[in-house]
């Protein structure tokens, strides 16, 4: 049963069923957008559904191969779905072997270029529906803003709460 009322969108595609077919299935759809070497950004992806499912926000992962990136939405969902709920920017080391996760809200202007399946899945809402993005540490839990961080965490993760 859905935590919230939605008209869920007709699908026009093979990419847009899956969706659809994947919230249905499993309660939330991981979207996985490739680097793009020439754009010099780096990989990214995100849930669909959770929100509508669970009634919490959408996660957004970005800096890690596209693997690592939905293994860790996929924890995130499977302990909401087991009942747990998170806070914002409280450091939690459980979420990913050996760095520190912290959820921090995704600015809801960078929702149509970086969240497109999941603004087409909501377009029927009359709010934004929100969207969190795991920011992960490097290896001694530094994270990109800390002065100290290492710098390859600093450059591949593109922070969007702004």
């Amino acid at each position: 049963m859905p935590a919230i009322d939605l008209i869920l969108p007709s699908p026009t595609d093979d990419n847009e069923r899956t969706v659809l077919s994947h919230v249905e299935d499993y309660g939330w759809h991981i979207s996985g957008i490739k680097a793009d070497e020439q754009q010099g950004t780096p990989p990214y992806a995100f849930s669909v559904g959770l929100y509508y499912t669970f009634e919490v926000p959408e996660m957004l992962v970005v800096g890690l191969p596209l693997q690592q990136s939905a293994a860790l939405i996929n924890v995130i969902g499977e302990l909401v779905k087991a009942g747990k709920r998170f806070i914002c920017e409280t450091p939690r080391s459980d979420l990913m072997p050996g760095r520190v996760v912290m959820l921090r809200p995704v600015a809801a202007r960078h929702y149509r270029a970086e969240l497109g399946f999941a603004v087409w899945f909501y377009r029927s809402l009359p709010r934004v529906f929100p969207c969190w993005q795991a920011i992960w540490s490097d290896t001694n839990g530094r994270f990109p803003w800390d002065a100290q961080v290492d710098p390859a965490v600093r450059r591949v993760q593109t922070l969007f709460d702004r």
